[in-house]
C-alpha cells in the first residue's frame, strides 16, 4: 500500500499560486514528495486538490507543519486553512480532463471495499473509471474516492440515483452524507 499527502486549499489569484508553487518544486521533492495530480475545482477554479506521493513520512509531516511552507502558503495567496491528509491506498495517475471525487466515513472498511468492488460495472456504466480509494492514516474510515469522468450527464445522474444512495448506506456501511466534487485540470 502507498502513502499520498492530499491537500485542498482556495487561493485568491490561480496564476500567482502557480507560480509560486513551481518555484517550491526543490522544497517538496526535499521533503519527499512527488507531485501527481493538480486539479481546480469545476465550479471554484480558485479551489485548488493536490495529490503526492510520499517517500519519506516524517520529511512530509515536518515539511507540512513547517513554518517554511506556511510562508509559502501566504505569500502565494492560499486564503484560509488548507485540508491536509496523509493518506494509504492504491492510486493511478489519471489522464483525463474531468475528475469527480467524493469524501466519506464508512463504519467499516472491509465492508465498504466488497461492495464497491460488487460496483464497477455500474460505475463505468456512469461514466467513471477508478482511479483510487485512499484511506487516512490517522482515521481509516475516512475515505477519498476518486474517478476520472468520460460522460458528466452519466456521473451526475449516478450520483443522485437513489438506488446508489440506498446501496450507499446498506450495503457500503457509508456513515452520513458523501461530499462529491469535480475537477480540471
Amino acid at each position: 500500500m502507498r502513502e499520498f499527502l492530499t491537500l485542498v486549499h482556495e487561493c485568491a489569484d490561480f496564476d500567482k499560486w502557480k507560480a509560486d508553487y513551481d518555484a517550491d518544486a526543490g522544497n517538496r521533492q526535499a521533503a519527499g514528495l512527488t507531485d501527481l495530480v493538480l486539479v481546480r475545482q469545476a465550479d471554484r477554479p480558485n479551489v485548488i486538490a493536490l495529490i503526492f506521493e510520499v517517500s519519506d513520512s516524517a520529511k512530509a509531516m515536518a515539511f507540512v507543519t513547517s513554518r517554511v511552507l506556511r510562508e509559502v502558503m501566504q505569500k502565494a495567496g492560499i486564503t484560509g486553512a488548507p485540508d491536509v491528509h496523509f493518506r494509504r491506498g492504491e492510486f493511478t495517475v489519471p489522464d483525463s480532463s474531468q475528475y469527480l471525487t467524493v469524501n466519506c466515513r464508512v463504519r467499516d472498511f472491509e465492508t465498504f471495499r466488497k461492495a464497491y468492488a460488487a460496483d464497477k460495472a455500474d460505475r463505468l456504466a456512469a461514466g467513471l473509471t477508478d482511479v483510487g480509494v485512499l484511506r487516512d492514516a490517522n482515521d481509516p474510515t475516512n475515505l477519498l474516492l476518486l474517478w476520472s469522468i468520460d460522460d458528466m450527464a452519466k456521473a451526475k445522474s449516478f450520483l443522485e440515483s437513489p438506488a446508489l444512495a440506498e446501496h450507499q448506506t446498506k450495503n457500503a456501511g457509508l456513515i452520513g452524507e458523501p461530499i462529491p466534487r469535480f475537477w480540471r485540470p
